[in-house]
């Protein structure tokens, strides 16, 4: 049975959305004035809703979660997903987390010191986990050049490390 709050929560949800539709088919309302009652009855809608899931899975309503959703929506919809125990992590720390394995990984590998193992394992290391991280792209490349030829497995040992470490402090702060 669902919760008297959380229906009267849906149902003012509901209201604001039909508000909504109401203002986009007005002929007589100007852009501006149709975008602010849109965005208003937006962020009364999202307000009910946070409060009915809240209440429903029993988790704390912090008054912030129609902000978020409004002021990001796609990284605001992971964190309320992830709030209410719809997600494990969002995308963003999912990343994070997998950037933070893929440093530790490579930072095992360049303390290898014979240069064609660690090679190997730091070229598939990096090749199984794409990621758009700077560091980690400039490490692919610099890579490259020493599986070419062009730079020295020592040189770029100590270069990656250093990337390695920045990585590191990256990801922890």
């Amino acid at each position: 049975m669902i919760p008297e709050y959380s229906l009267e929560k849906i149902e003012a949800t509901l209201r604001s959305l039909s508000y909504i539709a109401e203002f986009l088919n007005d002929a007589s309302l100007s852009e501006d004035d149709r975008k602010d009652r849109i965005v208003c009855f937006l962020g009364l809608a999202l307000r009910d809703f946070t409060k009915a899931v809240s209440s429903l899975t029993q988790t704390e309503w912090t008054g912030d979660e129609a902000a978020l959703f409004i002021s990001e929506p796609v990284k605001g919809l992971e964190k309320l997903l992830v709030k209410y125990g719809r997600l494990s992590a969002t995308k963003e720390d999912r990343i994070r987390a997998l950037e933070i394995h893929l440093a530790e990984q490579c930072q095992q590998f360049l303390e290898i010191t014979d240069r064609a193992p660690a090679r190997t394992q730091l070229h598939e290391l990096l090749r199984r986990y794409p990621t758009a991280n700077p560091i980690i792209e400039s490490l692919r490349d610099e890579l490259e050049k020493v599986h070419q030829g062009q730079n020295a497995w020592n040189e770029f040992r100590i270069e990656a490390m250093r990337g390695v470490s920045e990585l590191r402090k990256q990801l922890q702060g």
